[in-house]
């Protein structure tokens, strides 16, 4: 008969779980918004085709793509003209029409 549980099962489990609750949280990542300033890789990589995504550009996520980056939220914050010209994106799907 077993009594006790060793810290490797107990990490392994934790971490198991933490897993599983960080995939479900991006799943519904994008919900409820348009358009989403980040840096984070994984919200970048989860953008539904409907949205708009602006790059916070750091070394961790440069593998990410996005409709906007920029290399500092400042510029976001300070040039009107700049948020305007983000939030006033219009997104367009077209769909490729073989010959």
């Amino acid at each position: 008969m077993r009594i006790g549980i060793t810290l490797d099962e107990v990490l392994r489990d934790t971490l198991t779980q933490f897993l599983y609750t960080y995939e479900k949280y991006y799943e519904k990542y994008w919900e409820g918004i348009d358009i989403l300033v980040t840096a984070d890789p994984k919200a970048l990589d989860t953008k539904p085709d409907d949205k708009l995504s602006v790059k916070i550009k750091a070394p961790y996520n440069s593998g990410s793509s996005a409709d906007f980056e920029l290399d500092s939220i400042l510029p976001f914050i300070r040039y009107e003209s700049l948020r305007d010209k983000i939030l006033n994106t219009k997104i367009t799907n077209y769909e490729n029409i073989g010959e």
